[in-house]
């Protein structure tokens, strides 16, 4: 009888046997997440420990040193102090203008040490569980894993608005609007990139799963 540390572990081959990659691909059963709501925990049961155990790792280093590089870079910019020669435009003060730059830097600093701090508390709990049991941490936490990321993506929009706000005290208005212009095209492009690619991946994920679970329930 194969041991359960052999059934959680999915062979990477195209031609291992069928029943081999029932077990595998389906070490805790249960039923599939619902297709718009597909999670690592969906995931870890197709690629098994070792592939979803270094998947993990490799996004949590990512975005813990993304995240600190953030951490670093808001911290020196808002424990020094900046005159705003064009502080007093059409719509704000002077005065407002670094109200909303120290509370927007503020925050991209304190979000973006809390996503660190999130990746970190994750990858050493992680390493602490094991290798053989990724899958299990995965379906067990899976709700936690792309925390990190979002806190990382919301740092960055705030720094994106505190740097703004210093442009437009800081330069003529000009160049103020040119940048909220290009700005505002390129994280529309940019959205757009990720909402087309997330929903083709999600759809070949959900094709995947699917395949898996009418194949493991025949």
């Amino acid at each position: 009888m194969a041991t359960e540390m052999e059934q959680t572990n999915i062979v990477q081959s195209p031609e291992y046997e069928e029943e081999a990659e029932f077990q595998d691909a389906f070490p805790t059963g249960g039923p599939l997440g619902e297709k718009k709501n597909r999670t690592w925990a969906d995931v870890a049961r197709v690629i098994g420990n070792e592939a979803i155990y270094e998947r993990l790792q490799s996004y949590w280093e990512f975005v813990g040193a993304t995240s600190g590089f953030i951490a670093g870079f808001s911290f020196v910019v808002t424990t020094d102090t900046i005159d705003f020669p064009y502080g007093d435009g059409i719509v704000i003060t002077t005065e407002i203008r670094e109200i909303l730059f120290g509370m927007f830097a503020g925050l991209t600093f304190l979000i973006s040490l809390c996503a660190t701090l999130f990746a970190a508390i994750l990858y050493s709990a992680l390493n602490l569980s094991g290798q053989e049991n990724a899958v299990w941490f995965a379906q067990e936490f899976w709700w936690m894993i792309n925390k990190p990321g979002m806190l990382m993506i919301i740092s960055i929009l705030t720094m994106l608005a505190s740097s703004f706000f210093s442009v437009g005290g800081l330069y003529p208005p000009a160049v103020n609007y040119v940048c909220w212009a290009v700005g505002g095209i390129l994280y529309i492009f940019i959205g757009y990139v990720f909402v087309s690619v997330d929903k083709k991946v999600k759809n070949h994920l959900n094709e995947m799963l699917v395949a898996m679970e009418l194949k493991r329930n025949k």
